[in-house]
């Protein structure tokens, strides 16, 4: 699978979780993931090895319950 998530909504997400920062984090999920679609989750989910950890936990934990 070749990681696209920079150039497509998973990295739209990145970004704006960055941009809230730690704080913000959970919020932040609770807002956009539900408007994502099975192919953004799934990017999404796939680059979480390279997410900082306070991004990485509450997105694991996220996805799991989706």
């Amino acid at each position: 699978m070749v990681l696209t998530a920079p150039h497509r909504k998973a990295g739209d997400v990145i970004r704006a979780l960055a941009w809230l920062g730690p704080d913000e984090v959970n919020e932040g999920l609770e807002a956009v993931l539900p408007t994502l679609s099975a192919e953004d989750l799934e990017e999404l989910s796939a680059v979480r090895a390279i997410m900082p950890i306070w991004m990485a936990e509450p997105v694991s934990a996220r996805i799991a319950h989706a």
